[in-house]
């Protein structure tokens, strides 16, 4: 299973791929914090993350994260992504991959053109659907048989969706699912050259959590 060595090569690995095919604005190299036994692979601003939270609104959370820098990845639509990992005596604990787009932007297909100007304007940009935030938590310590699966997906703001995950997620597989649902199109294939996941965690979905509508991550990619 991945390590926080492991893992912290991925986020890097992760930023310098997006980076180089032009979707990044501004990115924090992952931070290495250590403390009895605890290792965290997180971003700079993770401290802020629970002041952020506290606003009411979607758009307060976003206009919040963004203003105390609570992301590791701002992309070129202004969306934030967030990968923070926890780790126990070396074993994956818990984590945090969350993807929180601009609260008023567009569609980044529909808008690419607009996207990849420089000195965007945001104010311009058509305003479309509601953005729909997600996250991938994994949490050992929390889980209660489907009520709190270990690993499970957010969407939004609703704060009893859990749905289960077959397992926790590692920083390309997060990417890839990003890549792949949000910003490919026919016409670019981002996700087709980043690097394969490797090594995957073990399954930690129950019996009970598996016989619902759940998502699975395959056990080991290629």
């Amino acid at each position: 299973m991945p390590n926080p060595s492991q893992v912290s090569s991925q986020i890097t690995g992760t930023i310098r791929f997006m980076h180089g095919l032009g979707l990044v604005q501004d990115q924090r190299a992952p931070r290495r914090k250590s403390s009895r036994g605890l290792v965290t692979i997180t971003f700079g601003g993770i401290e802020h993350i629970k002041s952020a939270s506290r606003n009411q609104s979607y758009a307060g959370v976003y206009l919040e994260s963004s203003r105390r820098g609570v992301y590791s990845i701002r992309m070129l639509d202004e969306a934030l992504v967030q990968l923070h990992y926890e780790f126990k005596r070396n074993k994956l604990i818990r984590h945090r991959l969350a993807y929180l787009p601009h609260p008023w932007l567009g569609d980044f297909h529909l808008n690419r053109e607009d996207f990849v100007q420089s000195n965007i304007n945001i104010d311009t940009i058509a305003r479309g659907w509601p953005p729909t935030p997600f996250r991938f938590d994994f949490d050992r310590e929390a889980q209660r048989d489907v009520v709190h699966p270990a690993a499970h997906f957010t969407i939004g703001s609703v704060s009893q969706c859990r749905i289960p995950v077959t397992r926790p997620l590692t920083p390309y597989e997060f990417i890839d699912f990003l890549l792949r649902n949000f910003y490919d199109s026919p016409a670019n294939r981002y996700s087709a050259g980043l690097p394969k996941p490797g090594v995957a965690y073990q399954s930690t979905i129950t019996q009970a959590e598996s016989n619902l509508v759940h998502m699975a991550v395959p056990a080991r990619r290629a």
